[in-house]
C-alpha cells in the first residue's frame, strides 16, 4: 500500500508539473468543458476522431494537481484508440473511482485493472472524497465529448 501510494504521489507531481497533450487542439472534432465550481479547477478536453478512432486528444485548463495530472494521464491512454475502447476506459476509471470499498459491485469489464494501467493509482484519491471530483473531471469532460463525437457521427 506504502509503495502504491509513493507512486501515486510521484504520478501526480510528474503530471501536474508537466502535463502530457496540453494546449488546444487544432481542427478538433468535439470538445468539451469541464468545471469544478468548489475549488475553480476548469479545463477543455479536445478530441480528433477519424473513423470512430481518437486521432488526437489535448486539454488546455488550469486547476489542481490532481486534475492536472488525472487529465494528463487519460490523454495518454487515448491517442490512437477506438471510441469504444475509449469508451470502455471511461468506464473502469469511474467505476473505479467510485466504487465503495469492499463493495461487490460488478467491474464494467473484466480487464480494468488491464486497461487502466498507471491510472489506477488514482484510487489512492478515494481516501480524501473532496478530491475524487478532481480526479473526475477530466473524465466527465471526456464522457460529454465522446458522446458530442457519436452525435456526429450518426448525423454524417
Amino acid at each position: 500500500m506504502a509503495e502504491a501510494s509513493s507512486l501515486y504521489r510521484q504520478l501526480v507531481i510528474e503530471h501536474g508539473r508537466s502535463p502530457r497533450h496540453f494546449g488546444r487542439l487544432e481542427s478538433c472534432t468535439c470538445q468539451s468543458t469541464g468545471h469544478n465550481r468548489m475549488c475553480g479547477d476548469k479545463l477543455e478536453v479536445f478530441l480528433r476522431i477519424k473513423e470512430e478512432h481518437v486521432e488526437a486528444a489535448s486539454f488546455d485548463g488550469a486547476g489542481c494537481a490532481i486534475m492536472m495530472a488525472s487529465a494528463s494521464l487519460m490523454l495518454e491512454r487515448l491517442q490512437g484508440v477506438s471510441t469504444v475502447d475509449a469508451q470502455a476506459l471511461l468506464d473502469c476509471f469511474v467505476f473505479m473511482m467510485k466504487r465503495k470499498k469492499d463493495a461487490d459491485e460488478v467491474s464494467p469489464s473484466d480487464d480494468c485493472d488491464e486497461r487502466l494501467g498507471s491510472l489506477t493509482y488514482f484510487a489512492e484519491v478515494k481516501a480524501f472524497p473532496t478530491r475524487i471530483k478532481c480526479a473526475t473531471l477530466p473524465w466527465e469532460a471526456l464522457s460529454a465529448a465522446l458522446h458530442q463525437s457519436t452525435e456526429i457521427a450518426t448525423t454524417e
